[in-house]
């Protein structure tokens, strides 16, 4: 597949800063809070990670290049056609995810990576404050913030310098790496593959950002299910 042409300024040694200073700020966080007489509260962390996900890379973008939002491909969509792009993902994504799921029973064997995700609800806390702030962060926040990474920024150079197919692959698996949940390391890669796709057909990120949060939202409502047994998985 050729390569993008798409003019973004943005160059493999900016990334390679960017990666560096996030390493480097998240092992400060990380060893900073160990010295604390107890873990501070999740919005304060979750604030704390956005600031150093997108701190270097606003700096080596925006103050850097001048992008703007449309360069991370926020770009107007007709609503409509926006609206059949996540109801196409979503509906892609459960047949292939059912698809693994009835293979793991029909077969009585375990896919390495297409395990159970682990429940944000004692992060937060089973309160209603607790749930309402878990909901913010997970259905409002945290798809804008890794979007705009993940698709708006990282997908995009990959694309320029290996085409789209390279940036399809590479970002949905760095994407699905990110989160440190190896068990589900495969439903996050499809999420990846898929969001690429839509921000591909689109030419906008918002597609990917829309069905970014659905999942989000159903994924965390499931959780608050289970933990207060509304619903139980079968064994």
């Amino acid at each position: 597949m050729p390569k993008s042409t798409t003019q973004i300024p943005w160059t493999l040694t900016d990334l390679a800063w960017i990666l560096a200073l996030e390493l480097g700020l998240l092992l400060i966080m990380v060893s900073g809070i160990s010295f604390l007489p107890q873990t501070p509260p999740p919005v304060l962390l979750y604030g704390l990670q956005s600031l150093i996900f997108l701190g270097p890379l606003w700096f080596f973008t925006t103050r850097k290049y001048g992008s703007t939002w449309k360069d991370f491909g926020y770009k107007r969509i007709n609503f409509n056609h926006c609206l059949k792009l996540i109801g196409a993902g979503l509906l892609i994504y459960f047949t292939i995810a059912s698809f693994l799921s009835e293979l793991q029973k029909a077969y009585h064997f375990e896919i390495p990576g297409f395990g159970e995700q682990e429940s944000h609800i004692p992060l937060f806390g089973d309160h209603l404050g607790g749930l309402i702030l878990g909901g913010i962060i997970m259905i409002g926040v945290a798809p804008i913030v890794e979007e705009t990474f993940f698709r708006g920024y990282l997908h995009q150079l990959i694309r320029k310098y290996r085409g789209t197919r390279w940036a399809t692959i590479l970002s949905a698996a760095i994407f699905a790496l990110f989160h440190m949940e190896l068990q589900v390391f495969i439903p996050l890669f499809i999420l990846g593959v898929l969001f690429s796709l839509l921000v591909e057909r689109s030419k906008s990120i918002w597609p990917a950002v829309g069905f970014h949060m659905l999942n989000n939202s159903i994924a965390f409502t499931a959780q608050i299910a289970l933990h207060f047994e509304w619903i139980t998985l079968p064994s």
